[in-house]
């Protein structure tokens, strides 16, 4: 299935709020998206895979910071706490 131009218009259309607001979609608002459903059917990505993948690099991450390895990063324009 491929989006055609009035699809891809009005896909940015209903979504021009969340994004102008800069916003950060979740996971799961980025993985129903349908223009990004369909890039991974076309590149054969599975949802379930992906998800996997990102747990897996989540509970990596939290790993080397409970040990020290690494400092959270800090949002821009934040002080350190």
């Amino acid at each position: 299935m491929v989006a055609t131009p009035i699809q891809w218009w009005r896909f940015l259309f209903a979504r021009r709020k969340a994004y102008l607001s800069n916003d950060e979609p979740s996971l799961d608002e980025l993985l129903n998206e349908p223009i990004i459903r369909l890039m991974m059917d076309r590149d054969g990505v599975k949802p379930r895979n992906l998800r996997a993948a990102f747990s897996e690099m989540s509970g990596r991450v939290a790993e080397r910071e409970a040990v020290g390895a690494t400092k959270p990063r800090q949002a821009a324009g934040r002080p350190p706490e």
